[in-house]
């Protein structure tokens, strides 16, 4: 679907339109006006496809709710994306070694944010730029890299180098290793979807379902008549197929998910194959090589950027320490998928094991 296209569906419409027109006796105030379904999706920024539907009084209301979320994604990009040059984090990263450089407090808040979660968890490490560029270039040449490069960029890969400075209006980005750099991947289109997610609630909207590339999820209230919106839980076997199942379903089961969000990482979103081995884009803070603990994993969190970061950490781990940081994180509930494919969960996730759940996603 191109970028300006707007789907409208009207859910129970006829219902809705009645429901409206039932005054009471005696009533002064009107109705307000009934509710409709609008969707769209779209190429946005940040390399990811965004689904965002909304329950908007009218096609103008949705309009602007969704000229918002893509004024919001290209702000994030333009934040955090270090493949684009003009990128606040890619002038961070070009300066290390070189001093100070000036960014937005938002910016500096958000590195802050991580550092605080790292200490509680070393299984995501934004300061792993350099390992993680080398394999990015990996996916896109299709060969692994020298066991000697991996292990000299991890040797450039300690927070303590990041020297983050704010006051006020200002605020200042250091990286004291020249050989250093920045890679927020693992949290910023959750720290996007989050910013977008107040935004739209602070607007009057507050009913919608945001889909940023299946991976982070902000499910704001609950569709007219549900208790929460449907979302499908993906099957790893469906996009790398390790187990040769015959015919893998799109989904494992579904959840309901009523003003949450949900983060998941998996082995089968970004990879490459080499000699009959797959490689998943998503590091072992401790060795830099590709995580392979789990095939996935999916987290419901009260905030998208905790989903997008804890989704990661959980993943990057082996099984019974993410379990344990699970249950020791308040809020947070997880659900793992194994290499042979059975399923675990923490008790407080909801999750219906149905092999062709749909969703709203």
């Amino acid at each position: 679907m191109k970028k300006s296209e707007r789907l409208v569906v009207r859910a129970g419409a006829g219902a809705l339109a009645a429901a409206a027109l039932l005054l009471c006796a005696g009533c002064r105030e009107e109705e307000p006006p009934a509710l409709q379904r609008y969707q769209t999706a779209f190429v946005g920024s940040m390399d990811t496809v965004v689904r965002f539907t909304a329950y908007c009084a009218d096609s103008a209301a949705f309009d602007r709710a969704c000229q918002l979320v893509e004024d919001e994604l290209e702000r994030a990009d333009a934040r955090y994306n270090i493949y684009r040059p003009d990128s606040e984090l890619a002038h961070v990263n070009a300066a290390a070694g070189e001093g100070p450089v000036p960014v937005d407090p938002a910016l500096a808040g958000a590195i802050e944010t991580c550092r605080a979660l790292q200490e509680k968890t070393a299984a995501v490490n934004i300061a792993m730029g350099s390992a993680l560029s080398l394999w990015h270039t990996a996916r896109e040449e299709g060969v692994p890299p020298e066991e000697a490069a991996i292990q000299e960029a991890m040797r450039h890969t300690s927070m303590e180098a990041v020297k983050v400075s704010a006051q006020g209006e200002e605020a200042t980005v250091e990286l004291a290793d020249p050989a250093m750099s920045l890679d927020m991947g693992c949290v910023a289109k959750g720290l996007a979807a989050q910013d977008i997610a107040d935004r739209l609630r602070e607007s009057g909207v507050t009913c919608f379902l945001l889909d940023c590339g299946t991976s982070t999820l902000v499910c704001a209230g609950s569709p007219p008549d549900r208790t929460g919106w449907i979302i499908g839980v993906s099957n790893p076997d469906a996009s790398l197929n390790l187990s040769g199942r015959e015919d893998p379903p799109d989904t494992l089961g579904r959840i309901l998910v009523q003003d949450g969000c949900v983060g998941t990482s998996g082995d089968y979103q970004k990879y490459f194959v080499k000699d009959g081995i797959s490689y998943s884009h998503i590091l072992d803070a401790a060795t830099g090589q590709p995580a392979a603990y789990v095939r996935a994993v999916t987290v419901l969190a009260p905030d998208a950027g905790l989903a997008d970061f804890y989704s990661t950490a959980l993943f990057a781990q082996p099984y019974e320490q993410a379990r344990q940081l699970a249950e020791d994180t308040p809020g947070l509930e997880a659900l793992w998928v194994f290499r042979d494919g059975s399923m675990e969960a923490t008790s407080g996730f909801a999750f219906y094991a149905q092999a062709d759940a749909g969703g709203d996603g």
